[in-house]
């Protein structure tokens, strides 16, 4: 398994394909083997239409379900980010995360793991730096694209962890078995 996803090690990679075969083992799509073959032309393109719907089950497991069972990565080595003179850590993330869970800066001793949406009063509180907390209570705001913390202890300080659920390579399924379950049993 890819050292990126070292979080978890019981996950289970598939390709497009076998997902395709687990989706029609599920909903009973597989025929019985007679010894014989037939071929049809009509109809709907059965395996096409999985797919879609297996990249749509899969965007909503990355962005919704427990991420225990998904692909986490670190991507401290994969930011960038800036601290802005009022101590404010503003992180760009890339393309590949979905979702943060945890991060936290060297000056902070635990990580934040409740990502904040910008109208959140707590946020609002945060412009003010009289209001603002600092890093015994830090907060963290996600924005599209890019992760804001507030606050650091100083200009030099680092992001020293950023745990994400990230998305594997396009045709690549990466996830824990438990969630088999969630997949549909029909169409």
């Amino acid at each position: 398994m890819n050292d990126k996803f070292a979080y978890n090690q019981r996950l289970t990679t598939m390709s497009e394909d076998e997902m395709v075969d687990l989706w029609m083992l599920r909903m009973n799509l597989l025929p019985r083997h007679s010894g014989c073959t037939i071929e049809r032309h009509d109809g709907c393109d059965v395996d096409r239409y999985l797919r879609i719907l297996i990249r749509q089950w899969y965007a909503d497991a990355l962005a919704n379900a427990y991420s225990d069972y998904l692909p986490q990565a670190d991507m401290v080595g994969e930011l960038d980010y800036e601290v802005s003179p009022q101590l404010v850590v503003t992180a760009s993330l890339p393309d590949s995360v979905v979702r943060p869970l945890a991060w936290r800066l060297d000056s902070w001793n635990l990580p934040v793991t409740d990502f904040l949406d910008p109208g959140d009063y707590i946020v609002k509180l945060q412009a003010n730096e009289f209001t603002r907390r600092r890093r015994r209570r830090p907060v963290a705001v996600r924005l599209p694209g890019r992760i804001m913390l507030y606050s650091a202890a100083s200009t030099d300080d680092a992001i020293a962890e950023a745990r994400c659920v990230v998305r594997p390579p396009q045709g690549t399924y990466i996830f824990d078995d438990a969630l088999i379950s969630s997949m549909p049993q029909r169409m």
